[in-house]
């Protein structure tokens, strides 16, 4: 695989590419050779075949288009369990605030629009924030959970 890396960066850059040209980083070659170990561990002896996928799953494009129904982990949920939580914090991975990163075990999960104004507590009325700026939303003058201002300013000046 390295070799072949190689052999395209020669190819694209000429005879002597740097050690950061090649098409995949060290960390991408490394996953792949993994990858490739383990498939060659799962092919049979002398004239073995690599393996073929165990099943094929044929779905509409309602499904595919839908919620996330499988978590970080690969556990599996269905569509009635009570793991939408979960669900929105795969999805959102971060602050909903343009300039927030907060990581999302630390994440706060609230409605788009208010369960008190008749917002659904569906995955899609549903959104990741950290506790500063789910608290900001509704505290801050001017906002407003229906049409957030994402351009406003998350630290005003106090006075």
């Amino acid at each position: 695989m390295l070799e072949a890396d190689w052999s395209a960066a020669k190819e694209r850059l000429g005879p002597a590419p740097l050690i950061v040209e090649p098409d995949r980083t060290p960390a991408q070659r490394r996953a792949d050779a993994l990858v490739e170990m383990a498939t060659r561990a799962r092919t049979a002896p002398a004239g073995g075949r690599r393996p073929a996928p165990l099943f094929t799953v044929v779905v509409g494009l309602e499904t595919l288009t839908g919620p996330v129904l499988e978590l970080f982990n690969r556990t599996v949920l269905t569509p009635g369990t009570a793991a939408l939580r979960r669900a929105i914090e795969v999805r959102d991975r971060t602050c909903f605030h343009p300039s927030c990163d907060e990581v999302p075990e630390r994440l706060q999960i609230d409605h788009i629009h208010d369960a008190s104004k008749g917002g659904e507590t569906t995955q899609d009325n549903g959104q990741g924030g950290c506790g500063f700026h789910n608290r900001w939303k509704y505290s801050h003058p001017g906002s407003s959970d229906d049409d957030p201002d994402p351009d406003a300013d998350p630290f005003p000046p106090f006075g």
